[in-house]
């Protein structure tokens, strides 16, 4: 490419972490993609982002629940 192209390329780059770095919207709620609970919002804390409820507790997922559901997916083809 032309020089003006790779600068124009180069200052999209730039800018774009500002565009993806900015606070989620404060009415917006989510589920957990684990459990499928929601009513979630997105909390920042010293470890990232993670999903709180409105009372601000952070959402605590029982991963167990997730697996065992996912376990009741399949069809036992084993054939006992």
């Amino acid at each position: 490419m032309g020089d003006i192209a790779d600068d124009m390329i180069n200052r999209m780059m730039d800018a774009m972490p500002d565009a993806w770095h900015h606070a989620p919207l404060r009415n917006t709620t989510v589920e957990c993609r684990h459990c499928g609970k929601g009513g979630f919002h997105w909390e920042q804390t010293d470890e990232g982002w993670r999903l709180a409820g409105r009372n601000g507790l952070l959402h605590k997922c029982d991963g167990r629940l997730a697996q065992r559901e996912a376990l009741d997916d399949f069809d036992d083809v084993s054939g006992a």
